[in-house]
């Protein structure tokens, strides 16, 4: 496998996770993705220079927050993430795509979860550019010998809806309102900006466990590191606005929907007397009788 080929993959992630999606227009990470690919081709004096300007990050970095509007008069905060920190977290991505996968698999309740790794360029958008080499991440068209960034897409696809207007359109909401008629929704108030980080690892291994091997290595142990010191080593919230920080907080969320059912199926049966689903911290629950919504 190319060096290049190699760099490219373990930094794809910086096209489609670190950023917000709502980025200033003239913004965007695709210069720093080519610099890192082809850094191998530069000049050993370059190469020295871009080590000093790029250093490997071993402490926390500020992230540069900004507010767009959310809807009528309020506005939202968003981070985007300081340029090391982003290597880092696209680094991360990749070492351990299937384990955020594995992670992010446990609740059925869930209508937005890591699925499936995606390839680097889809089968209409390669359809649309003819023949190409395929080299990794994204492809190079020989012709030109420069990298297509246009159709990238994300790092991994989603289960089951990439937007929640789409569950709201979906026969499984039909569904559920055919067989459930009361429905009560709720959500986290400022989620992200509330999750305190350490909770990743009580949500894999248990509190207990997580407080006694806490100075071991990890998975969740490096995942809560990382969103700490990409957000000016805070453990109370993580970067709003970045993938990596929804797939953070799915993680999470995961231990929280198992919590919910198992106690609920003490007195209640799943799917037959409530319905329980969330898209990313907001809650869809659905049940029988208006005292069974109260309890659950």
């Amino acid at each position: 496998m190319p060096n290049l080929q190699i760099i490219a993959r373990k930094r794809r992630a910086l096209l489609t996770e670190t950023l917000p999606y709502e980025v200033p227009i003239v913004f965007s990470n695709e210069m720093l993705f080519v610099s890192e690919v082809r850094r191998e081709k530069l000049s050993q004096d370059l190469k020295t220079a871009l080590g000093k300007i790029r250093p490997e990050v071993t402490k926390y970095t500020k992230p540069l927050n900004y507010k767009i509007r959310k809807g009528g008069s309020s506005l939202n905060t968003l981070s985007i993430v300081h340029p090391l920190h982003q290597l880092k977290m696209a680094n991360f991505v990749f070492l351990h795509e299937q384990t955020l996968i594995n992670e992010c698999s446990k609740s059925q309740n869930t209508l937005r979860a890591p699925h499936q790794i995606l390839p680097a360029v889809t089968k209409s958008a390669m359809k649309k550019v003819g023949k190409v080499k395929k080299l990794g991440i994204p492809h190079i068209a020989p012709s030109e010998g420069v990298l297509d960034l246009n159709f990238a897409p994300s790092y991994f696809s989603l289960r089951k809806y990439n937007l929640l207007d789409s569950f709201y359109s979906s026969n499984e909401l039909l569904r559920l309102e055919s067989r459930f008629p009361f429905l009560l929704r709720l959500d986290v108030t400022k989620c992200f900006f509330n999750i305190y980080t350490h909770s990743v690892s009580w949500a894999i291994k248990g509190k207990g466990f997580s407080k006694n091997h806490a100075q071991k290595y990890s998975f969740e142990q490096q995942f809560d590191t990382l969103m700490q010191r990409a957000n000016f080593n805070e453990t109370n919230g993580i970067v709003v606005g970045p993938e990596i920080s929804r797939v953070f907080a799915e993680v999470i969320f995961q231990r929280i929907d198992l919590n919910i059912t198992s106690a609920l199926n003490v007195t209640f049966c799943e799917e037959k007397d409530y319905a329980l689903r969330r898209y990313v911290d907001d809650f869809f629950i659905f049940a029988k009788s208006e005292v069974a919504l109260k309890v659950i």
